[in-house]
Parts: C-alpha cells; sequence; structure tokens
C-alpha cells in the first residue's frame, strides 16, 4: 500500500510539475527590454571603434519584410521580390526569432529585407561602402534591383562597393537572407530543438561609410614575442603605407611597407 501511495505522490508531482513547465512563458525580459524596444535605430553607435571613420551611415531602424517557407526561395536569387501583398515590418539587427524584431517566429528559412536610403550629397566622388556586421546564413545583396554580391557564413562581417549601383534621389537595398537551419551549416548551440534559439538573417548592424579611391580597409597586426616584434600589414589599395609606434606623443619606431604585404 505504502509502494503505492508513494508511487501516486510521484505521478502527482509530476502532472504538477508538467503543468507549471507548460504554463512558462519563453520570454525572458530584462531591464533593458523596454529601453530597447523604444529605440527608434537600435544600435546606433560607430560599429568599427579600431577603424573610425567620422563619416558614415547606420541603417539599423524599420525594414520592410516578407519570411517563411511560403515567399520567394532566398537560396542564391537572381532578382528581388517585388514586397507585394504580406510585408512586414523589422527592426534591423534583431532576428527575426526575436521579440525585439517585431516579427518573433522561428525558422523563417527565406528572409527578405527592404529599405530605401538617399546617400548625401557630401559623398559626391567617393566610394560608397556597404557593410553587414554579419547576416546568418547565406546574403545576397541587390542595389536598385541589381543583383551586387553574395556572402556565406553567419558569424563573420563583409562589405559590397556599391558605388556603381547607386544613383541621385533614393536607392533601394534588398538583402535576401537564406538560413536552412537542417544542421548543414554551424550552428553553435542552435537547433530546432534545443533551448538555444537560431539567431537567423540580419543579426548585427547594416552601415554604409563613403571611402576615398585608396582607402584602408583592414589592419592585421601580429606580434612576435621571440623577436620582439610587431608586424603589420594594412590593406589599402595601391598605397604605400607607414606605421608609427607611439608612447604617449613620442614617436619611438616607424616602418614603411606595401599594402597587402606585412612589414
Amino acid at each position: 500500500m505504502r509502494k503505492i501511495r508513494t508511487l501516486f505522490c510521484c505521478l502527482l508531482l509530476s502532472i504538477v510539475a508538467l503543468e507549471i513547465s507548460s504554463a512558462q512563458v519563453a520570454k525572458l525580459p530584462t531591464q533593458w527590454t523596454k529601453t530597447a524596444m523604444k529605440a527608434e535605430v537600435p544600435f546606433p553607435e560607430y560599429p568599427r571603434p579600431q577603424l573610425r571613420r567620422n563619416d558614415w551611415m547606420c541603417l539599423n531602424g524599420t525594414w520592410d519584410y516578407a519570411g517563411g517557407p511560403h515567399v520567394a526561395s532566398t537560396q542564391d536569387p537572381q532578382q528581388p521580390i517585388a514586397f507585394n501583398g504580406n510585408v512586414e515590418q523589422i527592426r534591423v539587427p534583431y532576428c527575426p526569432e526575436s521579440v525585439l524584431s517585431g516579427i518573433e517566429r522561428k525558422q523563417e528559412i527565406n528572409m527578405w529585407y527592404r529599405r530605401s536610403v538617399e546617400i548625401p550629397s557630401s559623398w559626391n566622388g567617393k566610394l560608397v561602402i556597404l557593410h553587414f556586421d554579419a547576416v546568418d546564413h547565406h546574403a545576397t545583396v541587390f542595389v536598385n534591383g541589381q543583383k551586387v554580391g553574395t556572402h556565406a557564413g553567419g558569424y563573420d562581417a563583409f562589405s559590397i562597393n556599391i558605388t556603381p549601383f547607386l544613383k541621385a534621389g533614393t536607392n533601394i537595398l534588398v538583402v535576401a537572407a537564406h538560413d536552412p537551419n537542417d544542421g548543414r551549416t554551424p550552428s553553435g548551440k542552435n537547433g530546432p530543438r534545443g533551448d538555444y534559439t537560431f539567431t537567423s538573417g540580419i543579426w548585427q548592424t547594416v552601415w554604409l561609410e563613403p571611402v576615398n579611391k585608396n582607402y584602408i580597409s583592414n589592419i592585421r597586426l601580429t606580434p612576435e614575442l621571440a623577436n620582439s616584434r610587431l608586424k603589420v600589414q594594412v590593406n589599402a589599395g595601391t598605397a604605400k603605407v607607414s606605421a608609427v609606434a607611439r608612447v604617449g606623443k613620442k614617436a619611438i619606431a616607424t616602418a614603411t611597407g606595401e599594402t597587402g604585404v606585412a612589414f
């Protein structure tokens, strides 16, 4: 009799625990959630502090959005969709799985984004570079209906020179993001049956910057501890580059070299 009573109590506790678990809400708001929801432009700060330029334009904020299994495939599309019918609004750079995005849906797979942008007249004569700090997983980018570039990989940044595709006045930017979430691409802790939700589509800052014909696109610093040296590699078109090491305002070492080659 005691065994039956014990078994009954265990069963009852299991049912209660299951009901409590089912009643829990998946959302986990924090003290910052309301602030994030009210922000007109999410993450407005300059996104690349190690190579900062004064002129730039943040493209975070409200974009047109169409996603899910019933929209046109975003797997290597050759032209953008027309965004007719069921067009939603998404807050970039929050992923569509997030409540902060305004979408809050999983397994979208096909994600289309659209927004307009006007290039400042002060940028005339400059190259205009479009930066994506991360799009998961495969991105195809269109400017004014023309395909301008693609990128595969959900965790690394990429950039596209969109200058030849721009026009005076309003320009239309469309991004097609394809994330099958089928286990064939690196997904880290994410999983359809796990407790760590996928982060699909645009999930980091999108921005523009004007640059000269020869400009520094990136810098790589490699320490050589055994020789007490620092190797410098600067990618800057065809320009020659120089590096100066300072302690405070005092220059203690200088070096010059060719772009794209460590010196």
